[in-house]
């Protein structure tokens, strides 16, 4: 409704922000399913409270409630047209094994990385600030099992 959303099942309630005629929740999602995210880093630190949840690409197809999705490469383009570097989230990424299990948290500091809707090509969107100038947004494959944050919009 107007410019919120909740959730219905977690009742978390996001901010919404319209971009190019569609609607994007302003944060990263914080939904926990029963299998398939990651919150606590190495140092037993839940990262989720600040981020929002990590999830696996699988987890990530069920991440967003009903009535919304992930976005696909052209509207996060579009995004990232209007949006400024910081409206993304620099939450890093969690490393997986084979089995699922969380290997490595990192580049919290550096990097942070939303699942996209996968073309032929890419299946998530990564910015990257470093200290001094050096930042840069780019559409990515995934090498090896990867947990990532998910920031919905709305449509089926």
């Amino acid at each position: 409704e107007g410019d919120k959303m909740t959730d219905l099942r977690d009742n978390q309630t996001y901010k919404l922000i319209t971009i190019g005629g569609t609607r994007w929740t302003d944060s990263n999602i914080k939904f926990k399913p029963t299998k398939g995210f990651y919150c606590e880093d190495g140092e037993g630190e839940d990262v989720c409270a600040k981020y929002g949840v990590f999830y696996s690409y699988g987890a990530a197809q069920s991440a967003c409630p009903s009535g919304w999705r992930l976005p696909t490469q052209a509207e996060v383009e579009a995004a990232d047209a209007v949006q400024p570097h910081e409206w993304w989230t620099i939450g890093g990424r969690f490393k997986l094994d084979e089995s699922g299990n969380a290997t490595e948290y990192g580049l919290s500091d550096g990097q942070g990385y939303i699942w996209i809707v996968q073309n032929d090509s890419y299946s998530s969107w990564r910015v990257k600030d470093y200290s001094g100038d050096d930042k840069e947004h780019a559409f990515q494959k995934s090498e090896g099992p990867r947990a990532y944050n998910v920031r919905c919009v709305q449509g089926e």
